[in-house]
């Protein structure tokens, strides 16, 4: 198909927890969907290409949790679907508390996503791209129908490979993500301060991934992907 035509690259599977037998993936083609994971040939479909030429480049997809309906993707831009991936629509532009164009300078590559049973109606968004030629990161959480800032960083050791952010499954406000030259994180929703240097024991550069344990109710151990392992 035209995934395997254009040289597609999958950067991230969800499985819905409800459900086994679906997977959503977000690729550098669209979002793809297969309903019968579990077969022995699963027939994946792709059901979202973004709302312009420039928004197929995926990055992230997650289910709303506890919902088999509510879908989030990410690509230079941040969308919702709330009927199983059928249709979507921006949750960013004017009014949302997000809006790019007021960013300027800024121009948005590439999201990461992240989402806590903790609080099923809360998403965070970790916002790569470029301001004046130099790498800049913005971290924002969705709640209540509006975005809400939590960080902002500019440094030329960024990239948009080094999206690391995951969000603790029992404390809805603790996240963490890889920023410059180490990890940050808050644990109440605020302004986040470096918790493992470059230098430091068992850190090193270029964060890739931050997941927390699953299927825990206390103290999840988080764990950091990186160039050094």
């Amino acid at each position: 198909d035209d995934f395997i035509s254009n040289g597609g690259t999958i950067r991230k599977i969800e499985v819905d927890k409800l459900n086994p037998n679906i997977l959503v993936a977000a690729t550098s083609n669209g979002i793809y969907k297969t309903n019968n994971a579990l077969a022995s040939n699963p027939i994946w479909t792709k059901v979202f290409n973004g709302l312009a030429a420039s928004d197929k480049d995926f990055r992230a997809v997650k289910f709303k949790p506890n919902s088999s309906n509510t879908l989030y993707a990410s690509s230079n831009n941040i969308f919702r679907s709330t009927d199983g991936g059928t249709t979507w629509n921006s949750m960013t532009g004017p009014g949302t508390g997000l809006d790019f164009s007021t960013l300027s300078p800024f121009e948005p590559f590439r999201i990461n996503l992240a989402v806590t049973p903790a609080n099923n109606n809360r998403l965070f968004a970790y916002i790569w791209g470029v301001k004046n030629g130099i790498s800049t990161i913005y971290i924002y959480y969705y709640e209540n129908n509006n975005w809400n800032q939590l960080y902002t960083q500019t440094a030329g050791h960024l990239a948009k490979e080094w999206l690391g952010f995951a969000v603790s499954p029992v404390n809805p406000n603790e996240y963490y993500f890889y920023g410059y030259m180490g990890v940050y994180g808050s644990k109440n929703l605020s302004s986040p301060s470096k918790k493992g240097d470059y230098t430091s024991n068992g850190t090193y550069a270029d964060g890739h991934v931050l997941e927390f344990q699953p299927n825990t109710t206390s103290n999840p151990l988080l764990f950091f992907g990186h160039h050094g392992g």
